[in-house]
């Protein structure tokens, strides 16, 4: 079933990257695919429900076979307000996702990088301005998936890879901003993740130029349309 899968889904790479991710590292349960229709997929590590369809008759089909509650990723406009009716979510992200298919960057010879350890948590929960709960970040530590950025021995920032596989949590210290260093630590994962022989993805808010800005600069495509998180 994941060949049928990765049929639908790889005709619109960029924008169904978060589920291609978990499909190539096997962290999907692929639960419906129609090559013609759509995709419905567990992604095992985080927990989060994709769905990815052509018509709105089979998302509503699907959607009778979700929980109601827990995450869940919706790809098309017509359905988002059916997955607010069932799971009337407390958040909703609107995202565009964008994916890198390039060589590795140059990385800047004033940073090193390298992943945080479980005594670096605290830090991290006070810098960052999500509430992800604590669980959710030293998982991310345990996996090797959170790094810090350091200028002559002295933490810059930190950025990792959520549990789903797209890179996130991208924090510059307010001592910090405005000099490159975003762009840094960027660059730095991007390459991680091409060193690991996965396409760098990401989802970056619809209300954030900056990210959007900073992304494309670096040279990833970003898709035309949105993705929405539901939680």
């Amino acid at each position: 079933m994941c060949s049928i899968a990765m049929e639908y889904l790889c005709q619109d790479q960029i924008k169904h990257m978060d589920m291609i991710s978990p499909i190539k590292r096997g962290t999907a349960a692929v639960l419906y695919a129609d090559k013609d229709n759509g995709v419905l997929l567990h992604e095992t590590k985080s927990g989060a429900y994709m769905m990815s369809v052509t018509t709105h008759e089979v998302g509503e089909v699907l959607l009778r076979s979700l929980p109601g509650n827990g995450l869940f990723v919706c790809h098309q406009d017509f359905m988002l307000a059916d997955f607010e009716a069932k799971i009337k979510p407390s958040e909703i992200l609107e995202n565009f996702q964008g994916a890198y298919f390039g060589s590795p960057l140059k990385t800047p010879d004033f940073m090193d990088f390298k992943p945080l350890t479980m005594g670096d948590l605290t830090m991290v929960q006070a810098n960052y301005d999500m509430d992800l709960g604590e669980e959710y970040l030293a998982g991310r530590i345990a996996d090797g998936e959170l790094f810090g950025g350091y200028e002559n021995g002295e933490m810059i920032g930190f950025i990792g890879i959520h549990a789903e596989g797209s890179m996130g949590m991208l924090r510059v210290f307010d001592n910090r901003q405005g000099k490159g260093y975003g762009a840094a630590l960027y660059t730095n994962i991007t390459n991680f993740q091409l060193g690991r022989g996965l396409v760098p993805f990401g989802q970056i808010s619809t209300h954030n130029p900056v990210s959007m800005h900073l992304a494309r600069k670096l040279g990833f495509e970003i898709g035309g349309e949105r993705v929405w998180w539901l939680s």
